[in-house]
């Protein structure tokens, strides 16, 4: 896995259900922006695609609302 360099301007994150099973990644951006990445199995079978699935929110409370699950920010170590 490749390191951030230190100071690097995003935070990366996981989502994770009630479950506590990732079900998805991201980013904030510097901007503030949060993006997330759409794990594949966090979806029924039947509504799995070979397509990237991203969503963009405009915080973090925007985030676990949208998601419904628990934002959990990488050690920046």
């Amino acid at each position: 896995m490749e390191q951030l360099r230190p100071g690097h301007p995003c935070r990366r994150f996981d989502v994770f259900n009630d479950e506590w099973e990732r079900v998805a990644v991201g980013t904030k951006l510097p901007s503030g922006l949060f993006v997330v990445e759409w794990l594949r199995d966090a979806f029924p079978e039947e509504e799995q695609t070979d397509n990237p699935v991203v969503s963009q929110y405009q915080s973090k409370a925007d985030a676990q609302q949208a998601t419904g699950g628990e934002i959990i920010f990488e050690d920046p170590r």
